[in-house]
C-alpha cells in the first residue's frame, strides 16, 4: 500500500476526526483547505476594489457600480459553490482508488456522505481512535470492526441499497 491510512483519512477528515467540507489534498498535488478559503474570501475584497477603485467608480457612477457590485457577489457565490463542488468531485478521483486499497468491500461515497447510510457513525468511531492516537495498524483493525459494527447494525439498509444496484 503506497500511501498510509492516515494519509488517505487526512483529505477528508480534520485531526480531530470530524468531517472536512474542503477537502485537503496538499499531500496529493492538490491545494489545501486554507488556500481554497482564502481565495473564496479575497474574491469579494477583488470585486469591491475592481467596482469602487476612483477611476472604474468616477465612469460608472454610483448606482451602476453599486448594481455591478451585488450582481458580482452573486457570481461570486455561484462561483465558491462551484470551487468547493469540483474540489470535493476531484477528491473521490483520488481517494477512491486509495480507499479499495485498505477497504475494497466499502464503498467510499457512503462513508463521505452526509445523508444517511449504513456508516453514519463512521466519523463518532474515528474521532474515538483519533484519541487514541492509535497508529496505522491499530487504526486499521479497529475502523475495519467499527466497519463490520456498523454493515451488522444497518443489515437491513445495506441490503436494500445491494438490491438496488442490482435493478438498476
Amino acid at each position: 500500500m503506497q500511501h498510509s491510512l492516515s494519509d488517505i483519512l487526512s483529505i477528508f477528515t480534520k485531526d480531530d476526526g470530524s468531517r472536512r467540507v474542503i477537502p485537503d489534498l496538499s499531500k496529493f498535488g492538490g491545494s489545501s483547505p486554507k488556500s481554497v478559503i482564502i481565495t473564496i474570501l479575497l474574491l469579494p475584497v477583488i470585486s469591491y476594489a475592481i467596482f469602487f477603485n476612483p477611476f472604474v467608480f468616477n465612469k460608472l457612477g454610483l448606482l451602476t457600480s453599486v448594481v455591478a457590485y451585488i450582481i458580482s457577489m452573486s457570481v461570486i457565490i455561484f462561483s465558491s459553490f462551484l470551487i468547493v463542488t469540483s474540489k470535493q468531485k476531484k477528491m473521490f478521483k483520488v481517494i477512491e482508488p486509495l480507499w479499495k486499497e485498505y477497504f475494497p468491500e466499502v464503498d467510499f461515497k457512503y462513508v463521505y456522505t452526509t445523508r444517511i447510510s449504513p456508516y453514519n457513525n463512521f466519523y463518532n468511531y474515528l474521532k474515538k481512535f483519533k484519541e487514541e492516537k492509535l497508529d496505522d495498524e491499530e487504526l486499521y483493525k479497529s475502523l475495519k470492526d467499527a466497519i463490520n459494527t456498523m454493515e451488522n447494525e444497518n443489515k437491513e439498509l445495506l441490503n436494500n441499497i445491494k438490491r438496488s444496484y442490482k435493478n438498476d
